[in-house]
């Protein structure tokens, strides 16, 4: 069995492991005769999810979503996607129902009670459709309304080594964009459009320019082109970018797909940094720009990053600025090994295209996978900023955590 089969068994198994343990519930609400009000209203939107589930899962089956048209695949897919999460989201009251009926269980069977109801509590069960239907509407807004809410972010960062021809220096900074994940060029032509509105010295591309394959660019080329800046933009590769997630014939086509996005980036007239660095300006009034390749302190994430070598030679100018893909990076070897660096740019983390920020509060399930997962953040001397992304990867919408052009303005302290 290829790989891309195992996969598919395996996400179909537990697709429908999810569908049948809801199915509980549903049988007991829903589907039962006397049910009526909101949830019974459910019934033959429930009855479509089950169906609909079914057949993407068949349909990826006999016919690998890749050959699958662009439109479609993005949109069937997350589609089914957002019902099986909704689901498993409803499950955990099931869940708690199933360890409410354990404890009943060994409760009577302690006291020797022959009359303990072991069936399930209707209150759950209610609560487990409803929470999945809410979870499953907000999920579809997410995907047809989120792509498009694009915020510009403004932070001013002062550094007292800034030489005084880069005080009020401003950078864009953008990451992941996930080209592929894209249907149209509308959403596209709208970043770039509010990028150059914005009118920035420089731009900083942190990585995920795609999703796996180098022609993911092609449609987008034309207005990706569009985007300049006076003192240029500056761009490294993020974990995506490699290919690394493609069940390639042969290493040669991996790379060759690799050297094609590399080609295709320099094409645009951005500067592709590949465990290097750069300086602007002259003499006294310089900048080292490092770009590392991509770096990930969790398990499956690639460490092709060499920050030893990108970083040599860069210590000619004041102030030093890093871009590094993935913010663990930042944690595990900026700050343990190189505290001369001022300020590193990173994306990576999606900000999990779910969450809920208002004010300085601020809360997304990558909260529990990174220590640094959004914003700014200030270490002692150093800073930190984790963008909050631009595209989509796996679920094509965005909840709460919406894509983010960032502008930060580098003045003298």
């Amino acid at each position: 069995m290829k790989k891309y089969q195992t996969r598919i068994f395996f996400v179909w198994v537990l697709v429908w492991l999810i569908e049948l343990y809801f199915y509980q519930a549903a049988s007991q609400t829903i589907l039962e005769k006397g049910s009526q009000g909101l949830v019974h209203s459910l019934l033959y939107p429930y009855l479509f999810s089950i169906d609909y589930t079914a057949f993407i899962c068949v349909l990826s089956s006999v016919y690998p979503v890749r050959k699958w048209k662009k439109f479609f695949r993005i949109y069937a897919t997350g589609l089914a996607a957002v019902f099986v999460i909704g689901k498993a989201l409803g499950v955990m009251m099931l869940m708690l129902d199933d360890l409410v009926r354990l404890l009943k269980a060994g409760y009577g069977a302690v006291s020797n009670f022959d009359h303990v109801s072991l069936a399930r509590i209707p209150l759950f069960s209610h609560l487990a459709v409803l929470i999945a239907s809410f979870f499953v509407c907000l999920l579809i807004f997410g995907m047809f309304v989120g792509p498009g809410r694009i915020k510009v972010r403004r932070k001013k960062i002062g550094l007292h080594k800034l030489p005084k021809h880069f005080d009020g220096l401003r950078i864009a900074h953008i990451s992941d964009l996930h080209i592929g994940t894209f249907a149209s060029k509308n959403t596209i032509r709208k970043i770039v459009d509010k990028l150059l509105d914005e009118k920035p010295d420089v731009v900083f591309f942190t990585g995920d320019l795609v999703n796996n394959r180098a022609t993911e660019v092609l449609p987008f080329f034309d207005e990706l082109k569009r985007m300049q800046a006076p003192d240029g933009i500056f761009s490294v590769l993020g974990n995506h970018d490699y290919g690394d997630y493609v069940d390639w014939e042969t290493p040669e086509m991996r790379n060759a797909n690799l050297e094609h996005l590399i080609d295709l980036e320099r094409s645009l007239g951005w500067k592709v940094l590949l465990n290097e660095n750069i300086q602007l300006g002259t003499g006294n009034d310089m900048i080292s720009i490092v770009g590392v390749e991509n770096w990930g302190a969790r398990r499956g994430f690639q460490k092709y990053g060499d920050l030893h070598v990108a970083y040599a030679g860069a210590d000619i100018a004041p102030v030093t600025l890093l871009l590094s893909h993935d913010p663990s990076h930042f944690e595990h070897v900026v700050q343990k090994e190189f505290r001369q660096i001022d300020i590193t740019f990173s994306g990576h983390t999606h900000g999990f295209q779910f969450g809920f920020e208002r004010g300085h509060f601020k809360w997304s399930p990558s909260r529990w996978l990174y220590r640094d997962w959004i914003g700014l953040c200030k270490y002692e001397n150093q800073y930190l900023y984790v963008n909050r992304g631009l595209g989509m990867l796996g679920y094509p919408g965005r909840v709460g955590i919406y894509p983010e052009i960032a502008i930060i303005t580098l003045v003298k302290r």
